[in-house]
């Protein structure tokens, strides 16, 4: 997850299950960041406010 006015990193979730690519990603301007198109056909739902999958 990237500071999109710095470029900085905030936080790399999946560090530890990298095991797949991401290739789409949808913000909600609620507390979650839907993360879905992977090749592995997952979609995961990320707890922005809590940095956690759900």
């Amino acid at each position: 997850i990237w500071d999109f006015s710095t470029g900085a990193l905030l936080k790399d979730p999946f560090q530890n299950k990298a095991a797949s690519m991401l290739y789409c990603t949808k913000y909600s301007p609620g507390d979650f960041i839907l993360c879905a198109g992977t090749d592995k056909n997952e979609a995961i739902i990320y707890d922005y406010s809590r940095f956690k999958v759900r």
